[in-house]
């Protein structure tokens, strides 16, 4: 039986490795004689004993190496067969039986062990190859993504449960229990233990958790309080206060996972995990808290806008709604700033990487880019229209071709955010591989016109040249006046005559708006540039979108002393404005504004010249001699030209049948020198005056590059760049000036750019000098500032409106729900929110109906804490509220007179800071001139 009892296993031939410790005891000993045994059960067949003496020449039998685990992952390398357990290269005699069975892939769990030599057994072995068992860092991403989605509604309910009894504190410490035995459904109790390092506020701790297999663990684990980092098996979760913590840390500190996962560990010489492991962990942990927080949010602010009519309904509480936009007053326009980041762009992970995350909370207009498509018109056509005259300054924003933007490592080349007045952040859109193009700023509009009507002044970098698009594509905001205007510090950047239309300082109805308030949000979010960088599409936009609504929060808090910043700012523009006016001419004040009207009226026609335009549609007959000598000087300088040959004849022969002429006017005709003449001189004074409209515009841009408080580095470095591109505009017509002059022979009259600089001399005729320049820029912020007043006068009564409607629906919406249920008790959270807000815009405490029950446990607090000494805009306070907010009670008890005391001693301190207040305003008012506006105007901020 020599060579029938073997079984010869073929392996491929592998790169050259050192031997393994059992290859080198084999080839040191020697030869030794195999006993076989067959054994009976799971279908393992060992060695078959030889009963003769293996060939002296056989050196396969001596030197044969035992099959350990490599061995078998090398040899299943190669074709496994379909439905054979063998290896398809291996020899084996007719009447042999199987030394050793190696699984292939669908195989039994019964027939997954292999046997080695010696009898020892390698358990649930089933090797497979290796391109079928590795996966991707995508595909693992998604299975994760999808697995955290599924388990969303229910991590949500768990969410608000856990606030059933107030909400967990930052102290609590979860200790090992069966709560998931108590709450699952199942009838046959499948319990089993996991053990869990969890993260709190005090430390590090590793819980044994007893759940059961009905129930997925990241939802078991919520039920005290904890995120896990891994839908799949769990071995790390965080403590819900502490999430909360890096939560408020990372949005206004802008604190990555890594610096705080560094701290952490640094903090609590936790040598449990590393703090690489405990950055990851975090990173999956928060924004799978963001995604719960998000969605809830959204439903609590469904519950308080149930309660709330439609037309009523306003992401700031100082702007219109539907309802104010139907009213007919300047303060039924609502203000918003449209402006592009690029610095808020996204790296690609791969070619593949091209998802495109949505949010339906702040990037709603993502769905309305398409409707619009890329060939969007972005220049500005000219019409009949004075405000539309075609700015001349050489702005490339919408065109914007930057290399690093264009190359396709980017997806996400950065965002558009549109924000109201208030600087409260209203809509945003993506920028998908592409530059800062029209479609975008049109696709948020489209959003605001939906939500709230068509009464909306937009403010863009160069609207100048996007009104007319917006007016292609929403005639309806020009039918109810809306306005476009350019920023006040982008607009220094623009020509003179741009300005005069754009310029918000210049336009009617437009208050005191700087129309610069995306430049503040690009502020706050672009200490988030190097933390999104690198990020998916989602987490990008669940980072971004945290971000907005906590910089949101802070702002809606601060409208009250935002308001009444902006009205002592008008207060003292109105003050300044007539020392100005008044120490130039004080007649000026007393007509009411209509001299320096009739001036600021002349100073638009002067600055606007177009040469090209021509008032008189009718050409005269005058007119078309000068054209006809004209074009004979041509003709005579050019008797070779074809083409001017044939102008003449063509003029000739209408001229003719008109009578104007009988035959041509010869080169020393008198017919032909006066009228060439004539003309010459018309264009001299044409080109005279566009140059003066240029050096007029390049001298106010001195007077506000000398004049201007507060200007700035980049402003003055904007206007001195805008004062230098005036030259290259005025020295081509200066030189058609000169050019003409020495036609006309008038050598006295030729110029250099200096001259025509100073408007003293004698080139100029002007009717309005110098000094007037600055006494009309100070009569338009005047007027700016009048209509600030009255525009605040009605935000400040619908933030108090604001006020009062959200307290009564969050309180009508806590009523709704069960004492212990945790949604009471997140609503009765954004109640107390809301009635601080009240606070700061009343004066005095928002007072609950008397059937109001505090949800939750006792160590929740209502909101009647106290008034705080460092309230900024307290300057109304009804003094009748005492009797509402003391409620007699005759069955109080001892805990009620103390807060009531309180109270009332706190009540004391905003009486004498009321009077404070008062005092000043007093004084003010004695010392304002008579021609000043009213401006005791019941500001209660």
């Amino acid at each position: 039986m020599g060579k029938q009892g073997r079984t010869i296993v073929r392996r491929r031939k592998q790169p050259e490795r050192p031997p393994s410790s059992i290859e080198s005891n084999q080839r040191n000993q020697q030869p030794q004689q195999q006993q076989q045994q067959q054994q009976q059960g799971n279908g393992i067949v060992s060695e078959r004993e030889d009963s003769e003496q293996p060939d002296q020449h056989d050196t396969r039998n001596l030197k044969r190496p035992r099959l350990d685990r490599n061995t078998i992952e090398e040899s299943t390398i190669g074709n496994i067969g379909q439905n054979r357990n063998i290896i398809s290269d291996t020899y084996q005699s007719p009447n042999a039986i199987p030394h050793n069975r190696i699984v292939a892939p669908n195989d039994s769990s019964e027939d997954a062990e292999v046997v080695r030599p010696h009898g020892s057994v390698i358990p649930d072995i089933r090797v497979q190859h290796p391109q079928q068992n590795s996966k991707s860092y995508a595909e693992r991403s998604k299975e994760t993504e999808k697995k955290w989605n599924e388990l969303l509604e229910d991590l949500q309910k768990q969410f608000k449960n856990c606030y059933n009894d107030g909400g967990p504190k930052c102290t609590d410490l979860v200790e090992p229990v069966t709560a998931a035995l108590k709450f699952c459904e199942c009838r046959e109790k499948e319990a089993y233990k996991r053990d869990i390092i969890c993260f709190f506020y005090t430390g590090v701790k590793k819980i044994s958790f007893t759940c059961c297999k009905c129930e997925e663990i990241p939802v078991t684990l919520l039920r005290h309080s904890l995120i896990t980092s891994s839908p799949f098996e769990p071995k790390i979760a965080f403590h819900l206060p502490l999430i909360e913590w890096y939560s408020l840390l990372r949005a206004e500190g802008q604190l990555s996972c890594q610096a705080f996962s560094f701290a952490f560990t640094t903090l609590h010489k936790s040598k449990i995990i590393k703090s690489d492991t405990l950055r990851k962990a975090l990173g999956n942990v928060f924004f799978v808290y963001e995604k719960i927080v998000e969605t809830v949010d959204q439903q609590l602010l469904q519950y308080e806008l149930n309660e709330i009519p439609q037309e009523e309904r306003s992401a700031c509480p100082a702007c219109p709604t539907k309802r104010d936009a139907a009213e007919e007053n300047k303060g039924s326009y609502m203000s918003v700033a449209i402006d592009g980041n690029q610095q808020l762009r996204r790296l690609k992970r791969n070619e593949q990487d091209k998802e495109k995350a949505s949010c339906s909370l702040y990037f709603k207009a993502d769905e309305y880019q398409n409707a619009f498509g890329e060939n969007v018109v972005e220049t500005q056509m000219p019409s009949n229209n004075d405000d539309d005259i075609v700015c001349t300054s050489n702005f490339d924003v919408a065109n914007k071709s930057l290399q690093a933007i264009n190359k396709p490592r980017f997806h996400e080349t950065g965002v558009v955010g549109c924000v109201c007045k208030h600087d409260i952040a209203l809509e945003f859109t993506t920028m998908y591989q592409s530059g800062e193009g029209f479609k975008y700023p049109l696709a948020l509009v489209k959003v605001m016109t939906e939500k709230y009507g068509n009464k909306i002044h937009v403010y863009y970098d160069i609207a100048c040249r996007f009104k007319h698009a917006l007016s292609v594509y929403f005639p309806e905001l020009k039918r109810s006046g809306s306005k476009t205007a350019i920023g006040v510090f982008h607009s220094i950047g623009h020509s003179m005559s741009c300005q005069v239309y754009n310029n918000p300082r210049f336009i009617e109805y437009m208050g005191l708006v700087d129309g610069e308030q995306c430049e503040r949000v690009w502020s706050y979010l672009g200490k988030f540039v190097s933390i999104t960088r690198q990020m998916s599409a989602e987490r990008r936009m669940l980072t971004l979108s945290h971000a907005i609504t906590h910089y949101n929060k802070k702002h809606l808090f601060n409208i009250p002393n935002t308001i009444r910043r902006r009205w002592l700012k008008a207060k003292k523009m109105i003050e300044d404005a007539n020392k100005i006016i008044g120490a130039y001419d004080p007649s000026l004040l007393t007509d009411n504004g209509k001299k320096l009207k009739e001036k600021w009226e002349e100073f638009v026609k002067e600055v606007t010249f177009d040469p090209g335009s021509n008032t008189n549609t009718a050409i005269s007959e005058e007119a078309r001699k000068i054209q006809y000598a004209n074009e004979l000087h041509n003709f005579y300088k050019n008797q070779t030209s074809q083409q001017k040959t044939n102008i003449v004849e063509s003029l000739e022969r209408a001229l003719k049948a008109d009578g104007i002429i009988e035959i041509r006017w010869g080169d020393g005709s008198e017919n032909y020198k006066n009228y060439y003449r004539m003309g010459q001189e018309r264009l001299l004074e044409k080109e005279k005056a566009h140059l003066k409209a240029v050096i007029v515009g390049r001298t106010l841009l001195q007077d506000q590059l000398y004049h201007t408080t507060k200007l700035g580095h980049k402003a003055s470095k904007k206007l001195k760049s805008s004062i230098t591109n005036v030259r290259t505009t005025a020295m081509p017509i200066l030189k058609r000036y000169n050019d003409i002059c020495k036609k006309l022979e008038r050598y006295e009259d030729v110029r250099s750019y200096k001259d025509i600089c100073n408007l003293k001399s004698d080139f100029w005729d002007f009717e309005v000098d110098t000094v007037t320049f600055r006494v009309l820029r100070e009569h338009m912020n005047k007027k700016r500032a009048q209509e600030e007043i009255d525009i605040i006068k009605i935000e400040e009564i619908r933030v108090k409106r604001y006020a009062m409607r959200q307290c009564q629906a969050l309180e009508t919406a806590v009523k709704k729900f069960h004492r212990q249920e945790g949604t009471k008790v997140l609503l009765y959270y954004r109640l107390l929110d809301a009635e601080d807000f009240y606070l700061r815009v009343y004066g005095y405490h928002y007072n609950r109906g008397e059937s109001f029950v505090i949800p939750g446990e006792t160590h929740l607090y209502e909101a009647f804490d106290g008034v705080d000494d460092n309230l900024e805009g307290v300057n109304n306070y009804n003094e009748g509220t005492e009797d509402e907010d003391n409620i007699n009670d005759e069955d109080s008890g001892a805990d009620e007179t103390e807060s009531q005391d309180d109270v009332q001693v706190d009540r004391v301190a905003v009486d004498r800071l009321y009077e404070e207040i008062e005092n000043e305003e007093e004084k003010d008012d004695e010392e304002e001139n008579e021609e000043n506006v009213d401006v005791n105007a019941d500001i209660c901020f």
